[in-house]
């Protein structure tokens, strides 16, 4: 779902917040119940796959074309309290364009590793999902060869691909950013070392943001409209596993500052931004494109900060028109 601005400054306000409201939180009204057993952990979707890389088990979902080979190869990574539920829509659309899809849950989230002992910061994320993809494309009955990824981000996702555009610019065809904010860097969230700043937020997030009306009003805020009785629990499904507030815990206590050298960027960028995103401004936006040598921005009118959710077909239909303009470009180019 992400937040407003940058991720790591969100995570200063969250423990801010949590802190002032720990005295006073209760038990939730409504109660759960079935949401779990809606996504079985073994198994949430139909597409689900689980690979082990480094120790670390990641759950991932898969969508191809039917019956062709693959046009090209795209991965998609959430926000901060997303999962591969956020592409339910758009990874079926891009699949039907021809692309074989790849949607991953970051450690700490969806129904990856818990991440209790994983450091987040953007170098170990880029080398883990490196790796992963690697092994996609040695490993025998994977994808047909091809020269590299698109990658595509969401919010606290879209620093990760850019991080990882960075890392590995040869086997990136480009880069697809959507809401987030890479281009400003701020505070990281140390006040987690501390041992009752810990409880504070564990028990904030466990009786006031994990629970059936803290993802209602996240969401209606993301979305701006309410949200389906499907899509609170789907995202609040994963939250509801066991030590999933430590895992974020430690997701914040490793996040740690960064700074993208966005004039760096060798690939073409896509920055795409909901008309009506609140949660990080078209402001945010601009300023990337600003830096990024190669990029253009597009916004997508009516939408908020999840048009994966909201508006699907309109993102998608972005996406391949540029897409499509990157392969012209480089026939022209030959």
């Amino acid at each position: 779902m992400g937040g407003p601005g940058h991720v790591q400054r969100r995570i200063y306000v969250l423990i801010l917040l949590a802190l002032a409201l720990s005295s006073c939180v209760s038990v939730p009204e409504t109660q759960p119940e079935g949401i779990v057993e809606q996504f079985p952990e073994q198994q949430p979707f139909a597409e689900s796959r689980f690979a082990t890389i480094g120790g670390v088990r990641l759950h991932y979902r898969v969508w191809t074309p039917d019956d062709s080979a693959p046009v090209g190869k795209i991965l998609l990574l959430h926000a901060l309290g997303g999962s591969t539920f956020s592409y339910r829509y758009l990874g079926p659309i891009l699949a039907e364009y021809g692309f074989a899809v790849v949607a991953v849950d970051l450690p700490a989230f969806g129904f990856s590793d818990i991440g209790i002992r994983f450091d987040h910061s953007l170098a170990n994320r880029s080398e883990l999902l490196w790796t992963f993809l690697d092994r996609l494309d040695t490993e025998q009955n994977s994808f047909p060869p091809a020269s590299g990824w698109y990658l595509l981000g969401h919010d606290m996702g879209g620093q990760v691909t850019t991080r990882m555009t960075l890392d590995r610019p040869g086997r990136t065809l480009g880069l697809i950013v959507v809401g987030s904010a890479i281009a400003n860097p701020s505070p990281t969230g140390t006040m987690l070392w501390v041992p009752i700043v810990r409880w504070a937020v564990r028990s904030w997030l466990l009786n006031s943001v994990y629970t059936i009306e803290g993802v209602t009003e996240m969401l209606t805020d993301a979305y701006g409209r309410p949200p389906t009785d499907e899509e609170v629990a789907g995202y609040l499904a994963p939250l509801l596993r066991k030590d999933m507030d430590r895992g974020f815990i430690r997701f914040a206590r490793t996040s740690r500052t960064f700074d993208l050298p966005l004039e760096e960027l060798k690939p073409p960028v896509l920055l795409a931004w909901g008309g009506e995103d609140t949660w990080v401004e078209l402001s945010e936006g601009a300023a990337a494109h600003a830096r990024i040598p190669d990029s253009e921005m597009v916004v997508i009118p009516g939408a908020g900060h999840v048009p994966m959710d909201t508006d699907p077909q309109a993102l998608a239909d972005e996406i391949i028109d540029w897409v499509e303009y990157q392969w012209d470009r480089e026939q022209i180019d030959r």
